[in-house]
């Protein structure tokens, strides 16, 4: 699609069923993005499959009305289009819309959240057993949710830079949290996910949420991914249980306030660096508190890491 088309309503032929990867997208690295961003409306025609990053970066598009045709929606669609104030669609077999909001026919995945809704609070209907990638990226007046006693998964990037989310309570049913779920979320302060629910923090769930202090990793985890912690300012804390056998690269990377981390003799695998590794002339600050004769004491010798047993 043209960027300087200038056109406000983008109507889509009759005879397309299909808008196809980056088809509207906006490029903001390249000269265009000076241009202003004319779409505002979109009708969808007789549409049946919208992809991934069809219309991204578009932030002049406001109410999003679905075709009650459409039967596949790529989870990056609307990507960054953060004036989204509404999803909705009628008579369809595979979506439906609950308060402005995208969920699955079957009201069990929350699909998408309009970003550029205002409402400072938002409660995810009990019932909802997923939570899609990307849902909530960018919903940046939302200070708090409130999730259902029901769900069980939350997908990749699902509320990265929720920059005002405060509070963060997950309840008993909870499998599984993807990758970077919660990352640059800068305002987040608590977080409770419940004991003997998922099993691995994933690769940068919670990287860059400088509003953490201490944070417990609960019992039942066996891995720490990659970044998963990296560049919290202000943690200074972590609890560590003793089901974790794994920790990745870069897991407590960049943490400035951080000095010391207890690591269980149970963790057997370590990534390259785990925390900052500095030179002989800067010597790392993060002491790692080991057992005698454990893996986690050999990672601190081969790596130079100050340790003391605990």
């Amino acid at each position: 699609y043209p960027y300087a088309k200038g056109e406000a309503k983008v109507k889509i032929n009759n005879s397309v069923k299909s808008v196809r990867a980056y088809a509207f997208y906006k490029d903001t690295t390249q000269s265009e993005a000076d241009l202003s961003d004319y779409i505002v409306e979109i009708d969808f025609s007789n549409v049946e499959k919208i992809g991934a990053y069809a219309f991204a970066n578009r932030d002049a598009i406001g109410a999003v009305q679905l075709p009650s045709t459409l039967k596949d929606l790529a989870a990056t669609a609307f990507y960054d289009c953060i004036n989204i104030s509404a999803y909705r669609i009628a008579d369809n077999e595979n979506f439906v819309s609950i308060n402005d909001v995208l969920f699955s026919a079957d009201k069990k995945t929350l699909l998408a959240y309009p970003v550029g809704n205002n409402s400072p609070s938002y409660t995810i209907p009990e019932g909802t057993e997923s939570v899609a990638d990307y849902a909530f990226m960018n919903a940046s007046y939302l200070n708090e949710v409130k999730f259902p006693s029901t769900l069980k998964t939350i997908g990749d990037y699902s509320f990265h830079k929720l920059v005002m989310l405060e509070n963060v309570e997950l309840g008993n049913s909870l499998e599984s949290l993807g990758k970077y779920a919660f990352a640059n979320c800068v305002s987040l302060e608590n977080i409770r996910i419940p004991d003997n629910t998922i099993d691995s923090i994933p690769d940068g769930a919670f990287t860059c949420c400088d509003g953490l202090f201490d944070f417990k990793v609960p019992y039942g985890v066996k891995s720490i991914g990659e970044e998963a912690f990296r560049e919290n300012a202000y943690l200074v804390y972590i609890d560590i249980p003793e089901t974790v056998t794994e920790i990745k690269t870069y897991a407590f990377y960049d943490m400035d306030n951080l000095t010391e981390v207890e690591i269980p003799a149970t963790v057997t695998d370590f990534g390259k660096e785990i925390v900052t590794i500095c030179n002989e002339n800067d010597p790392g600050k993060v002491t790692l508190f080991v057992t005698e004769g454990s893996p986690a004491e050999e990672y601190a010798k081969t790596y130079n890491i100050p340790y003391e047993f605990n």
